[in-house]
């Protein structure tokens, strides 16, 4: 029984250290992963005003809270994240609440995913990055897709509403004409 324990406090710990690494190393990328408050996800989900059956799109979706709630919701969402273990960690969350099928992660570069198909992105990434993915969503996004940043604004588009609280950053809200 001891050498089980230590066992699982082993595995813990290895858990612990990859994810903590995954934290330090996006640091140095366009999107450092800063986990959503609850305070922050209900405000995304309200303002994204999810309908059923629509696709929803996180771009780097971190630990992937947004993504499930949004399946939860009734969207078919995607979650594009270039950390392994944050990627990981969310399947094996969706697997565990039963949104297989609704929630999809995806390990890659969020600049390389076509979203032609996207009726909703939301991202939290750094100004340089807003920067580059302003013209992404020029060329990919559909008239009407709705595109929410936290903290964020796309430089040069006008938002259709800003939701301030005082407490956490600002979020963006966009149309695509």
């Amino acid at each position: 029984m001891y050498y089980f324990v230590l066992f699982v406090q082993g595995v813990v710990v290895l858990i612990a250290l990859a994810l903590y690494g995954s934290m330090f190393m996006t640091m140095f990328t366009n999107a450092p992963y800063v986990p959503m408050r609850r305070r922050e996800l209900k405000r995304m989900l309200a303002l994204a005003k999810i309908r059923a059956g629509e696709r929803l799109i996180d771009l780097g979706s971190g630990d992937g809270k947004l993504v499930l709630a949004a399946a939860e919701s009734g969207a078919r969402a995607v979650g594009i994240e270039r950390q392994p273990v944050l990627v990981w960690t969310s399947r094996l969350r969706a697997r565990m609440r039963g949104l297989r099928d609704r929630a999809t992660f995806v390990r890659g570069n969020l600049f390389g995913y076509d979203l032609h198909d996207a009726d909703i992105v939301c991202c939290y990434l750094m100004p340089k990055a807003m920067a580059r993915l302003k013209e992404k969503f020029e060329r990919e996004l559909k008239p009407g897709a709705r595109v929410l940043s936290n903290a964020f604004s796309i430089p040069g588009w006008e938002p259709v509403a800003v939701d301030r609280d005082g407490k956490t950053a600002p979020i963006f809200v966009y149309i695509r004409p």
